[in-house]
């Protein structure tokens, strides 16, 4: 199983290195500066496996140790932060139709580095909902994904977004927690909440 996780975290590490521009250096986090145990990926807009996505800025994101391990508590679990130019607001459809993009583009392009064919159809937002946690505002998603990254498995994915404006210059954080657990008071996410609190938020692009 180590070993299984071991190629499965290289092929993810790869699979974002390879939409690079070759001899970028390699990106710091500036948002998602911890849990420094866990995975870190930088990428800039526009995503080569979601073209259609037009948002300017980048994403950062860190997963778990165990995201590749379905045996793991961790199991698909991650957080991830779009720092947007030009934007100052998204609209519940806006949201939808980006994580339809972009799960969508994800699992069909890992398919194919492995030579497998995919039905991303399959692919949906199943519930959606606003909520308000003291003077948050959240959006709760459930989403059917398949994970490309192992065999392919239709699994759940239970989010957590929120959105993050930037007052002064016209630009927006997209801030979202991930994972297939859906018991809020586990530890898995009990790990993701301390992200949020630790989240960078006082500074933005250039």
């Amino acid at each position: 199983m180590i070993r299984f996780v071991k190629a499965s975290l290289c092929l993810f590490t790869i699979f974002f290195i390879s939409f690079k521009v070759q001899g970028q250096e390699k990106q710091k986090p500036q948002y998602l500066l911890e849990p420094s145990d866990w995975g870190f990926e930088h990428i800039d807009f526009p995503l080569d496996f979601a073209p259609n996505i037009s948002y300017e800025g980048f994403e950062e994101l860190r997963f778990a140790p165990g995201m590749f391990d379905p045996s793991s508590e961790d199991y698909f679990t991650y957080a991830f932060v779009l720092a947007l130019k030009n934007q100052n607001r998204i609209s519940k459809k806006e949201i939808i139709d980006f994580l339809h993009a972009y799960y969508k583009g994800l699992s069909r392009s890992v398919a194919k580095s492995k030579n497998q064919e995919v039905d991303v159809s399959k692919i949906q937002v199943t519930e959606k909902r606003w909520v308000k946690e003291g003077s948050r505002k959240v959006l709760l998603v459930k989403m059917s994904f398949l994970d490309t990254f192992s065999d392919g498995r239709e699994i759940p994915l239970f989010l957590e977004i929120e959105l993050i404006p930037q007052n002064s210059k016209n630009h927006l954080l997209l801030f979202a927690l991930a994972s297939t657990f859906s018991d809020k008071d586990s530890e898995t996410w009990a790990s993701l909440y301390e992200i949020r609190k630790k989240l960078n938020y006082n500074l933005f692009i250039k």
